[in-house]
């Protein structure tokens, strides 16, 4: 088992429409403070971030791209798409979000393969090295989308159909000079980490090939060695399953703010 901490194309479609209720929850008023999710992250170039070519040989552009033009993949999500599609042959959930001024952001992925999953997750800081967790090939899933390999725990609670998320982890990570080791060698200085991350719509899901993507707000709170950072900004989540689903790790990673663009 590894962890590292690593500081991290869909087009719109159809409205999803809510036609049932899986559970109810209180939302925190949290709105008016934060109110920049209608930022589109895919478009945005970090400034701090410095790339390196071994990271984005194989990335063809449009694969990072979001198109901004409406496609025919329009289909009616229910509450349950939310949760695990049991017998899909994948399934993946990414959220991520960065603070109001964009000198912090962070991203959380998962990939799940009957009992086995993929984990990823990251904090970028302006002008400090990335932290990055990873759990690739891992065991010890228990109800719902907890899990708890060796060493590490981690959970994704769904609190109100499209509505909420909270997302949380407790883990060792490593620090990262460049965000490209992430895909390439990452390896550094082991650190401690835990992520505490409320996760709340902005606006409607619409479709996305084989799911559905997802405007939002995040409120979140990561435990470093040196103290608490408070994150609270605009976010994005996505959600894929069945065959052909699998997220390519290195473009969420792009989309997310950890990657420098491609194009």
């Amino acid at each position: 088992h590894v962890f590292w901490e690593r500081a991290a194309s869909s087009e719109t479609g159809g409205a999803v429409a809510h036609l049932q209720v899986v559970h109810h929850g209180a939302l925190r008023a949290v709105g008016h403070r934060l109110g920049h999710a209608e930022r589109v992250f895919a478009r945005q170039t970090l400034e701090f971030v410095v790339g390196s070519d071994r990271c984005r040989e194989g990335i063809e552009p449009f694969e990072a791209e979001v198109s901004d033009h409406a496609h025919s993949l329009a289909r009616v999500f229910t509450d349950r798409d939310e949760l695990e599609h049991h017998g899909a042959a994948a399934e993946a959930w990414w959220w991520w979000g960065q603070s109001a001024d964009a000198t912090v952001g962070l991203f959380v992925g998962l990939h799940v393969r009957g009992q086995r999953f993929d984990y990823r997750a990251g904090l970028w800081r302006r002008g400090q090295p990335f932290v990055y967790i990873e759990e690739l090939g891992g065991t010890g899933r228990r109800a719902g989308l907890e899990l708890k390999p060796p060493e590490m725990w981690a959970d994704h609670m769904c609190d109100v159909p499209f509505g909420q998320w909270s997302v949380g982890n407790e883990a060792h990570g490593v620090l990262l000079d460049d965000p490209c080791d992430a895909v390439v060698r990452p390896y550094g200085t082991p650190v401690p980490v835990t992520f505490d991350i409320e996760w709340y719509a902005a606006g409607e899901a619409y479709s996305v090939q084989h799911g559905y993507e997802q405007a939002g707000e995040i409120d979140a709170v990561i435990e470093l060695t040196e103290g608490d950072l408070r994150v609270q900004g605009p976010g994005r989540r996505l959600h894929v399953w069945g065959e052909g689903s699998w997220p390519d790790p290195l473009v969420m990673l792009t989309r997310a703010g950890w990657m420098p663009p491609t194009l």
